[in-house]
């Protein structure tokens, strides 16, 4: 087995290829990794190999797919998506493919697309290239343009189970045993499991488990850097939602996107002394005194 979870959209896509149905464009929504690229990149493969889903093939397509220098398997990853980039997709998609029987772009973080750059891919859309296909990977649906969105066959993701993720942890790192806090943490998300665990989440979880003033103060106070912060922010996060998950109290998940809104800040220049005296007055606030 090459890939974990996920069966209904792997069905789905295993019936597209067998009646070789695919269309032209996708988007594939959903938790951070949590597979959307993993699952794009094998039906890319699936396709040029003429093999079904996760079935093992000779062929050099499947090993030049897995290298990932198939010349007509082209992923963009990048932060920024300028105009510039998409006009070079255009070309690209509309040439004929190098070896295989079709093109197939994958465009992670698609909603870091600009409004320009978006408008600029939507003639793409509408008029493929023959045997091309896209998928727009993105865990920010709203995020993309209508315009866009209306132009592609929409597959949302369900999250990963905590069980799932620690499958794929295992496989990863089969050193690694205390991931019970991190996984939980990262609520489907194997990246951000790796960060936690990478980040000693268990020791940071049980600070909330157990808080007081005085206790809080000393960790604010040792939050030197913006990571410091961002991951102070990040397991603060976990914890809330798994104890609104727990209680049902609406000031813990409001309390939860109120630090969503500090990690976006937190990609900006801030002044951290604020944020330290921000986030000890709020959790003091929402868990020392209200409990």
């Amino acid at each position: 087995m090459r890939y974990t979870g996920h069966k209904r959209e792997r069905e789905i896509f295993s019936k597209a290829l067998k009646a070789e149905k695919l269309v032209h464009a996708y988007i594939f929504s959903g938790k951070e990794s949590c597979g959307k690229k993993l699952l794009a990149r094998e039906i890319a493969r699936s396709l040029f190999c003429g093999c079904a889903l996760f079935e093992e093939s000779a062929s050099r397509h499947s090993a030049q797919v897995d290298a990932l220098n198939h010349p007509d398997l082209h992923i963009f990853e990048d932060d920024s998506i300028p105009i510039e980039k998409v006009r070079k997709i255009s070309e690209t998609a509309y040439l004929s493919p190098h070896s295989a029987n079709h093109k197939i772009f994958i465009i992670d973080n698609a909603h870091n697309m600009r409004t320009e750059a978006s408008n600029a891919f939507l003639k793409t859309l509408e008029e493929p290239g023959e045997n091309t296909v896209f998928f727009l990977i993105t865990d920010k649906y709203d995020r993309l343009l209508p315009t866009i969105r209306s132009r592609c066959i929409h597959i949302e993701f369900s999250r990963l189970s905590d069980e799932e993720v620690v499958s794929i942890i295992k496989k990863l790192r089969p050193d690694v045993s205390n991931y019970e806090a991190a996984v939980k943490l990262a609520a489907g998300s194997v990246s951000q499991a790796l960060y936690f665990l990478d980040n000693n989440a268990a020791e940071k979880w049980m600070l909330f488990e157990d808080l007081s003033g005085e206790k809080l103060y000393k960790r604010l106070e040792g939050l030197k850097e913006k990571d410091d912060i961002r991951i102070f922010c990040s397991v603060l996060y976990g914890f809330l939602l798994e104890k609104y998950r727990r209680a049902g109290d609406p000031v813990l998940l409001e309390f939860s996107n109120y630090l969503l809104d500090i990690l976006q800040r937190l990609n900006y220049n801030v002044n951290l002394d604020i944020f330290r005296f921000d986030l000890f007055t709020k959790i003091t606030e929402v868990l020392i005194e209200r409990d």
